[in-house]
């Protein structure tokens, strides 16, 4: 028997809208209405974790991020500075006592790209298998991105296995709804509604409209087939900086020299510094900033693909 050392946290934000997935029922969907301006209200969903001895908050989702067009990738701390939490859980007496504190720290952050309420609910988990699980999905790369997808996942299907790897206390009606419900109702709520201690968190004046970019994208059945288009070039970011995106977010990132690498900064549509830091090559290739370079998938806060004279070069971040 597992031992229940850690909590996870299922969150849902239920009227987020996302961009349809390219899949054959984007077509019917929109003559029955569900899918409007190649969008669905489906909602998004993350995922926290934290063992009970240290109540760190480690924070988890699954999307459409800087990854290539209809691949996703996960994201936390480590590879999206923005998404660390401050705020420490404390576990008392079975329950999280500051547990709507977390949530509200998490709802202001902008760089979840949660829309309206957020809702969420939690339960006892073995912490290492729950977080074995999450960094290996992690380490895949780009995944495949759908909430049918073979061989793929989406935010609620992501949220779903890592809580399952932790062998969650649930009843068992709940637990044989969690491990199948997702074939006939893959949405975010759903794996809200399966665990305890339900709470809202209010959407009013909480989030500041930080790297939201994607809600600003007009398609047409021609120009959807795609990630999000260049915005706008910020004037307070370096000129040499480059544009990044995949199909719900993308930023800027620009190369300069470092006292030890190369130093790499990332900027959000809008030019807010999302992380920077110093890199070196991990690839035997020799990169020569003289010359031209195009940054490429997959490239995140720890680290970044390049491609310069046809050749795919690594950078790891090293401080």
């Amino acid at each position: 028997m597992s031992v229940q050392n850690g909590v996870a946290i299922a969150i849902a934000w239920p009227e987020f809208v996302g961009k349809q997935t390219g899949t054959w029922y984007d077509k019917p969907m929109t003559f029955l209405g569900f899918n409007k301006d190649f969008h669905y209200q489906v909602g998004h969903a993350s995922l926290v974790l934290f063992h009970k001895e240290d109540g760190i908050c480690r924070y988890f989702d699954c999307g459409r991020y800087h990854a290539p067009y209809q691949y996703g990738r996960i994201r936390d701390e480590s590879t999206d500075s923005v998404l660390s939490i401050r705020t420490k859980a404390i576990w008392e007496n079975g329950n999280i006592q500051n547990f709507q504190d977390i949530l509200q720290e998490i709802q202001r952050n902008p760089w979840t790209f949660g829309m309206g309420p957020l809702m969420a609910s939690y339960c006892e988990i073995n912490f290492d298998r729950a977080f074995e699980k999450v960094k290996a999905m992690q380490s895949l790369g780009s995944i495949p991105f759908g909430p049918f997808t073979i061989d793929g996942t989406n935010c609620c299907r992501f949220v779903r296995s890592g809580i399952l790897a932790g062998s969650p206390k649930l009843s068992g009606l709940n637990q044989v709804l969690l491990n199948y419900l997702w074939h006939l109702k893959p949405m975010p709520i759903t794996n809200v509604d399966l665990l305890k201690n339900k709470l809202v968190v209010s959407s009013e004046g909480e989030k500041i409209p930080v790297g939201k970019y994607h809600s600003k994208t007009a398609y047409t059945w021609e120009t959807v087939h795609g990630t999000l288009p260049e915005p706008p070039k910020p004037k307070n970011i370096p000129i040499q900086s480059q544009w990044l995106a995949g199909e719900v977010a993308g930023s800027w990132f620009c190369l300069e020299m470092g006292e030890e690498g190369f130093r790499i900064t990332r900027f959000s549509p809008e030019g807010v510094e999302e992380c920077t830091g110093e890199f070196k090559s991990i690839t035997d290739d020799v990169f020569d900033p003289e010359q031209p370079y195009e940054f490429t998938h997959l490239s995140h806060c720890s680290q970044v693909s390049l491609i310069q004279s046809g050749k795919r070069l690594v950078f790891q971040r090293i401080s």
